[in-house]
């Protein structure tokens, strides 16, 4: 099943723009997310410290305990629509390989969104979307954190899908006092996820970027060795990003991302550009990179 069958039917109307970008100057910071609090909890007290609303972080090599996640599952007697499964807590928690965060606010509270790749006694790599406010870090972790002042990111109703999604707004009287020109980014559905990137490049003048965070959710994957995954919905993280120019200056993007879907279990590689549409939506930041060479 090519991309152009690979297509949802959302309750709402399909709006425009179908990717929100706020841009501005960023940061890039180093956290701890310490042990013994959720992991919502330890993030939510690490961006306060800095005095941080918004931001997409990256860690590796933490072990959750309680681990607790969710898969997707379909909703019965509508083939196109989806929910979270009941919550899933294997005993001995997870060692996670590498999560993605997304942090901003839902209802004027702090809020974040987690995908994650991990291994559970079974030894079986697996994936999905961690439930980060009954998530226990058993020990300290370092993460990275890249914050975008001018971008608030609020979890909100959104009509097209009618989940509640997070999605950046711009921040007025925000100060643009960033080290370098980041972007604050949400794809929406059919939308294919690697041309949408290359579009915002291009439409912002950013020559190359690294994708910084990176959750979401695709309707199947292709991936560029040609395997992939048929699962109409998933739990997605980007696990490294860039876009890149080829050699006529047009940016092309390389996405690698982790994949689960129904049964749970993981799937990595590297996505094929045009063949990649978002399930409900991705959310993900661009940070300007030098050109390789340049």
């Amino acid at each position: 099943m090519d991309s152009t069958h690979r297509r949802l039917t959302h309750p709402g109307p399909a709006l425009e723009p179908r990717v929100e970008v706020v841009a501005g100057r960023g940061l890039e910071f180093p956290v701890t997310l310490a042990a013994g609090q959720t992991l919502h909890d330890a993030i939510a007290r690490a961006m306060a410290e800095r005095g941080i609303a918004s931001a997409a972080l990256s860690f590796r090599h933490a072990l959750l305990d309680p681990l607790v996640y969710f898969i997707p599952t379909v909703v019965e007697g509508a083939a196109q629509r989806f929910q979270y499964s009941p919550p899933v807590r294997p005993e001995g928690g997870g060692r996670i390989e590498i999560a993605t965060v997304t942090f901003g606010s839902r209802d004027d509270a702090p809020f974040s969104h987690c995908h994650a790749l991990w291994e559970e006694a079974d030894g079986e790599p697996r994936g999905g979307h961690v439930v980060p406010t009954d998530s226990v870090l058993a020990a300290d972790v370092e993460a990275m954190a890249w914050a975008l002042p001018e971008a608030a990111i609020l979890s909100e109703p959104d009509a097209e899908t009618g989940y509640t999604l997070f999605h950046p707004v711009e921040a007025r009287g925000r100060s643009a006092d960033g080290q370098r020109r980041m972007a604050a980014v949400r794809v929406k559905p059919n939308e294919d996820l690697c041309l949408a990137l290359e579009r915002v490049c291009a439409e912002r003048g950013f020559r190359a970027a690294t994708v910084r965070g990176g959750v979401g959710s695709l309707i199947g994957a292709r991936f560029a060795d040609g395997t992939g995954r048929d699962d109409m919905a998933s739990e997605v993280l980007i696990t490294e990003g860039r876009i890149a120019p080829d050699e006529a200056g047009r940016p092309v993007a390389s996405i690698d991302v982790g994949f689960s879907g129904f049964s749970g279990l993981a799937t990595r590689g590297r996505l094929l550009r045009g063949e990649n549409p978002v399930c409900m939506t991705f959310e993900l930041m661009l940070d300007e990179s030098p050109v390789s060479g340049a």
